[in-house]
């Protein structure tokens, strides 16, 4: 989409549809600058995850009329997902657009730490190119069958299943055999393109139609809302680790002396911290929200400074950085997991214009 004509036949095409939002892979974005102008040429809200000239680069599009109801906005720096929040008036809407990696065991780790991205328990719709099919047989047409079609897909169905979303092509289409990615040669096919939306709205439709613009079919949601939909508080975990660190029991220390505690009870504080306890909550919270900030700034920092050619050392710390992010969201996956096999009362009700989706 870096060509200006072949962008502005794609914009075009999309306000044919008269769709609320637009979610477009591989566009190549890369920069500032082409958000101010790409927006400009759509007449209404971009959000983008940007990638290179050459790769990657995801981009959601609202319509003017839903601009004021976009709040927070969370994206990867590797042009790979942006989702955004929708504060609409029967209740909020999180959207979610990804462009999953082409190598099979990029693509596991890319949908192992997709649930960061959407964190809560905010209605999703999650749209994107995945990369892989559900179902060797039904989603894919080819003369040799391919081991890793299906690959990541275990990962990406532990995030479908506890937001408790649909495909919802397949959920009205169970035995049709469809393809939104044909091969030039016409060797291989596969539905790689799709809508998870809420099982709680039933009456959504979506359709694959043929997009003259790109090699992947456009596959087009009809989003019907509910009157009104609840929205049930996140889970939240404590970082038991913030106690080994000297910052926070400096905090926590200074805390409790301001509180003028008699000196056995600030003895007995001090020695649970030391051991690995946290006894006052609202020190541990604010210190880790003080903390998540401080983290963000120091990501965005690296990033920026290895963008513009930064030293080893700042490309070491990156990568630690990465990996600890990494770390994390595999902990967070696997206490949700655990946690849903444990307790039954849980309920957890390419060049690519390829998804749109409108809310009726």
């Amino acid at each position: 989409m870096r060509g200006t004509p072949k962008r502005r036949r794609i914009l075009q095409f999309c306000k044919l549809l008269q769709v609320d939002v637009v979610l477009l892979q591989e566009t190549h974005i890369s920069c500032e600058s082409d958000v101010h102008l790409w927006s400009l040429e759509w007449g209404g809200g971009l959000y983008a995850s940007f990638g290179s000239g050459a790769s990657c680069g995801t981009v959601i599009l609202v319509s003017p009329k839903l601009c004021h109801c976009v709040g927070k906005v969370e994206k990867d720096h590797e042009g790979r997902v942006v989702c955004i929040h929708l504060r609409l008036t029967r209740g909020e809407l999180v959207v979610c657009n990804v462009y999953a990696p082409n190598r099979p065991a990029c693509r596991k780790n890319f949908f192992t730490v997709l649930p960061s991205f959407v964190p809560g328990k905010a209605n999703c719709i999650l749209g994107g190119d995945f990369n892989c099919v559900p179902h060797s047989a039904l989603d894919r047409r080819s003369r040799k069958e391919s081991p890793n079609c299906t690959t990541g897909m275990i990962e990406l169905g532990l995030f479908v299943k506890h937001r408790d979303l649909v495909d919802v092509w397949r959920s009205q289409n169970p035995q049709v055999v469809a393809c939104t990615w044909h091969k030039p040669d016409g060797t291989v096919s596969s539905r790689l393109d799709r809508f998870y939306a809420p099982r709680k709205f039933p009456r959504s439709r979506c359709s694959i139609i043929s997009c003259p613009l790109s090699d992947h079919d456009a596959v087009v949601l009809r989003l019907q809302l509910p009157e009104s939909f609840h929205v049930e508080k996140g889970l939240w975990r404590l970082n038991t680790e913030i106690v080994k660190e000297q910052n926070f029991k400096e905090q926590f220390v200074e805390k409790v002396q301001r509180m003028a505690v008699p000196q056995a009870c600030f003895s007995q504080c001090v020695s649970l911290v030391g051991r690995g306890q946290v006894p006052h909550q609202a020190v541990r919270n604010r210190y880790c929200v003080e903390r998540a900030h401080q983290r963000r700034f120091k990501f965005h920092s690296l990033c920026n400074r290895a963008r513009d050619g930064s030293s080893s050392s700042d490309l070491h710390a990156l990568g630690v950085f990465l990996d600890e992010k990494l770390h994390g969201a595999r902990v967070r996956a696997r206490i949700q997991f655990v946690e849903r096999t444990r307790s039954p009362l849980f309920v957890f009700t390419g060049t690519t214009p390829s998804l749109w989706l409108t809310a009726e």
